[in-house]
């Protein structure tokens, strides 16, 4: 027996189609109107990193050559808040999600809007009734420019408990406060428990791709942008990282220069536009080969149920002076008769307009 549990927490804040192409796409060789300035200039103030925050994680290593910790400064599993005698356990191990991939906006706030959510290896109480009181876990945001939203203290935890024949279903709403060690910000959960009957009431979080229908433990989380309800365009939508189990399509796409696969991982959804994960791009470049997996190297932006998607790849290391690929609009079922490419900088601006050859999607 499995406990299930789906948890949703915000941070509020003050087969294959294809085909080849032969011929050059027309194009005037600048880049369109939308195109961002270098440095992400976008970047909401919020974003900013504290003078005490981590590392980017592309940073070079600390001088004396060791490695630098992402989540120095997060907050331990013995910082966590809760009535001892609670008899409900969420269990983390492994517990750490990745922003998921959003239907508005572009690949550039993607980027911008990247970052990670952890919760430290342990056990944290949970009550079984309809009671509640002081409450936190030791939860840490990590920005891609590494700013640091942990955890800052007690927040409080509301409960309430449904009996059915043959299960239990516990439902918590918590609001705790995170500090970016300037600010500090409430941040707001909600905690769904299925226990089955004859079955330990302890739900695993351990960074899998919750089930939509909730048939096994998972996990879903927001975080806000400042001054913008959870709601918002830009909200942050924790997932799985990976997506592992999750089927797996391929879009092949080639170029005059090179070639490249890109495998995104989408799942199911009972409305709405599913949920999705970019989780390897793989080709050559000018006669070099590369891998990227770092999911904070591969921007994904679906349309409404990806009927047409958008890809950013940055590579580990540059080739020449290309130091990514950008490609928007490839239709979900292998087509690319709207589709458009470039080269990209190292801060994903573009560069040089490409012509798609041929492009086939495998599923």
């Amino acid at each position: 027996m499995r406990s299930k549990l789906l948890m949703i927490l915000a941070l509020a804040a003050a087969g294959c189609d294809g085909g080849t192409n032969d011929d050059p796409a027309p194009t005037d060789g600048a880049p369109p109107p939308d195109a961002a300035p270098p440095g992400d200039a976008d970047a909401p103030p919020g974003d900013a990193a504290p003078p005490d925050a981590a590392p980017a994680p592309d940073a070079a290593p600390e001088p004396d050559g060791g490695p630098v910790d992402p989540w120095a400064g997060c907050p331990g599993p013995e910082t966590a808040i809760a009535d001892p005698s609670w008899p409900n356990t969420l269990r983390a191990a492994g517990a750490e999600y990745c922003t998921a991939p959003r239907e508005h906006g572009d690949l550039r706030q993607d980027r911008t809007q990247k970052a990670t959510l952890r919760l430290p290896d342990g056990d944290y109480r949970l009550p079984a009734g309809e009671d509640g009181g002081p409450f936190a876990l030791p939860i840490c945001v990590r920005g891609r420019d590494g700013a640091l939203w942990r955890s800052a203290g007690a927040g409080t935890l509301r409960a309430t408990r449904h009996d059915r024949p043959d299960r239990t279903i516990h439902q918590y709403a918590l609001t705790q406060p995170l500090t970016d060690g300037t600010s500090t910000r409430p941040f707001e959960g909600r905690i769904h428990l299925v226990v089955l009957e004859g079955e330990a009431p302890v739900a695993t979080f351990d960074g899998r791709h919750p089930s939509p229908f909730g048939d096994d433990d998972g996990f879903a989380f927001t975080l806000c942008a400042a001054g913008e309800s959870c709601d918002d365009e830009g909200a942050r939508r924790f997932d799985a990282c990976a997506f592992d189990g999750v089927p797996a399509q391929r879009h092949h796409v080639r170029f005059d220069d090179g070639e490249v696969a890109l495998t995104v991982r989408i799942g199911e959804s009972p409305a709405g536009t599913e949920p999705a994960a970019f989780v390897r791009a793989e080709g050559t470049w000018d006669d070099t080969p590369f891998v990227v997996t770092d999911p904070w190297r591969l921007l994904y932006r679906p349309s409404h149920h990806h009927f047409q998607r958008d890809f950013g790849v940055l590579f580990e290391t540059p080739v020449g002076d290309v130091c990514g690929l950008e490609i928007v609009r490839l239709d979900g079922f292998g087509g690319f008769d709207h589709a458009e490419a470039w080269t990209v900088d190292c801060d994903f601006v573009r560069v040089a307009p490409l012509t798609i050859r041929e492009s086939t999607v495998e599923r």
